[in-house]
């Protein structure tokens, strides 16, 4: 935020977004490059030495040092383990929907909001901003 674009010694938005950007890309890339060819990144000579860490199950699932607790021998788990991911990805998505909403509706952002109703929590409430029920 705000506090820490401020704060001195601070990275620079343009070169952490530039990096975040490099990063996700190289990582998307390798993706679907096992899509493409299945089991092709835990061959020799495509990732730098590191390999065998992602010769993994199945596709995008690299498993080894990803896995450290390995959850993904039991495949009934795994599966299970899979669709409750989707779940909380769904539920993420949700809630970052409610957070821009409801710096829409207040101009504040949810911990603001979270304290102001915290201070006063009979009058600060959904109901009294005049956007959140705009029949009232």
């Amino acid at each position: 935020g705000e506090v820490y674009n401020n704060s001195e010694g601070a990275i620079p938005f343009a070169t952490l977004a530039l990096v975040q950007f490099f990063l996700t890309h190289f990582v998307e890339v390798k993706r679907w490059k096992d899509f493409e060819n299945p089991g092709g990144q835990g061959e020799a000579g495509t990732f730098f030495g590191l390999e065998s860490s992602l010769a993994g199950k199945e596709l995008s699932y690299p498993g080894g040092p990803f896995d450290p607790l390995n959850l993904s021998k039991d495949e009934a788990a795994l599966a299970d383990f899979k669709l409750k991911e989707i779940k909380n990805g769904r539920v993420a998505m949700l809630a970052m929907l409610g957070f821009f909403a409801q710096y829409k509706a207040t101009g504040k952002g949810p911990i603001d909001n979270l304290f102001a109703h915290l201070a006063d929590p009979w009058h600060t409430t959904f109901c009294d901003n005049g956007v959140s029920l705009p029949f009232l």
